[in-house]
């Protein structure tokens, strides 16, 4: 792939890289060709991020303060910034590019001054330099980085896989062929090589600790750039601190230090990055989603229990509709008692039960006597009314003694179960006492004197009698 060379300092200090006797001298020799690298230099030194506690001035103090090692990686990573600036009308995205690099490259220094000292300088250029494969393949595919781009902001799943679709290569492996044509250490390329996770196993040593480091620092810049909500991360933070060592507690200070050393790197680098957040706004922001998400759970708790309230409200109208149906087709709509058809599949149940537990059934038949000549003399609506007087009382009376119906016209039965046979005519006196007490009215007139005669003449055949004389009691089932 070509890509823009090399700025002539970054040249110049790689090839200082490879002599085993190069000197401080040499270095800051190389280093102050560029006033503004040099300043650059002493900034970073005397930020917050390295922590000296006095002011270094000149380059020679910053090498014996932090070593020719880490001097000459910061102005490596330096050169390398002001190199891959770019044109602004090149249709590529340097703000959101400088953003994720600067991110990585800070997250990646504090992770690594906790678990590996010795390697942070190079912690932070593989950071810095973890997303250059997608600004070289911009450079002779806009197109498809175009196309990657509306991926990252859509916040896809398998980025890696769509990469492989669109590039035939991950920007990690695509960064590491670049890095190594430039010349730059193995351990570095491969660590920039392995950011994403891809052959992070096969690495050993030093080399795979830096991409375990610039591997956790990755999933924090997702968190920090919205490609990862905080649920996300709090269930990534225990394997980001088996990966790299760092416990909880000093994971959680990188988090609330990380945006500003963004900012002081952006205040040395003078590179626009956009709009940041700070991690205890992103936790604002998460609090924040998830009570909508909690509102929207509860809404939808609401509406599914209103739901299954209404579904409930309507089996239980189903089921009245139900028992009104089985009701209305059992009774007999005269008199409101059992009809026939429900009368007998009680009867039915009933000798059943007494013939598998060795009980008796009792069954009383009552009549209306003379019920013709009572309708002949009085008319039927009279004879529906005393039907539906004696139905009255049997509902009243018969419910205590057994089970009540209207067998046929003018004739009725109450079956009494498990009852011994010389009960029986006790309760089917009862029973006929209660319907000569009753009084029938028809056309407003009291007829009960002319139909309360059973006990005073049994031998006649009055109204009363009609209503009131039992044709047949105790009969046992």
């Amino acid at each position: 792939m070509r890509c823009r060379s090399l700025p002539m300092v970054a040249i110049e200090v790689l090839s200082l890289t490879r002599q085993h006797d190069v000197t401080s001298t040499d270095l800051a020799a190389v280093i102050e060709k560029d006033p503004a690298l040099t300043a650059k230099i002493l900034k970073v030194v005397n930020s917050p991020l390295y922590g000296v506690q006095k002011q270094v001035t000149t380059l020679k103090r910053a090498m014996n303060m932090m070593g020719l090692r880490s001097v000459r990686v910061l102005a490596l990573s330096f050169s390398l910034a002001e190199g891959l600036r770019g044109n602004r009308d090149d249709n590529f995205d340097h703000q959101w590019y400088w953003r994720q690099s600067l991110t990585m490259a800070v997250t990646c220094h504090l992770l690594a001054k906790i678990t590996a000292a010795e390697q942070a300088e190079e912690a932070f250029i593989i950071g810095l330099l973890s997303n250059i494969g997608l600004l070289g393949c911009h450079r002779v595919a806009p197109e498809k980085v175009r196309t990657i781009s509306e991926a990252y902001a859509r916040h896809d799943a398998d980025l890696c896989q769509f990469e492989q679709e669109v590039l035939g290569a991950t920007h990690a492996q695509i960064g590491c062929a670049l890095l190594s044509n430039w010349g730059l250490p193995d351990s570095l390329c491969q660590a920039v090589g392995a950011h994403l996770g891809e052959g992070i196993d096969k690495l050993e040593g030093p080399v795979r600790q830096l991409a375990s480091i610039a591997q956790a620092a990755a999933t924090v810049t997702d968190l920090f750039h919205h490609n990862l909500d905080l649920v996300q991360l709090e269930s990534a933070k225990q394997s980001i601190c088996d990966q790299t060592g760092v416990d909880e507690q000093q994971f959680e200070l990188i988090l609330e230090e990380l945006h500003d050393h963004v900012k002081q790197m952006v205040a040395v680098l003078s590179i626009p990055i956009g709009q940041t957040l700070s991690y205890a706004q992103i936790k604002a922001q998460a609090a924040s989603q998830l009570a909508d998400l909690s509102m929207e759970d509860e809404l939808e708790r609401t509406a599914t229990a209103r739901q299954a309230t209404d579904a409930q409200h309507q089996v239980n109208r189903l089921e009245k509709e139900k028992q009104s149906i089985i009701q209305t087709a059992s009774t007999d709509g005269l008199t409101a008692l059992a009809n026939r058809a429900a009368f007998d599949r009680y009867l039915a149940e009933q000798l059943q039960q007494a013939a598998s537990k060795r009980t008796s059934v009792g069954l009383i038949l009552l009549d209306v006597d003379h019920f013709k000549k009572l309708n002949d003399t009085h008319g039927y609506q009279a004879g529906d009314q005393v039907l539906r007087r004696v139905g009255a009382t049997l509902k009243t009376v018969g419910r205590k003694v057994g089970f009540s119906a209207h067998y046929r016209v003018g004739q009725f039965a109450i079956v009494v179960p498990n009852r011994p046979p010389a009960l029986l005519g006790a309760m089917a006196e009862l029973v006929r006492r209660h319907i000569e007490a009753t009084p029938v009215e028809h056309k407003c007139q009291s007829q009960q004197g002319q139909i309360v005669t059973t006990q005073q003449d049994p031998g006649s055949h009055g109204f009363g009698e009609a209503c009131g004389r039992l044709e047949r009691a105790g009969r046992a089932g």
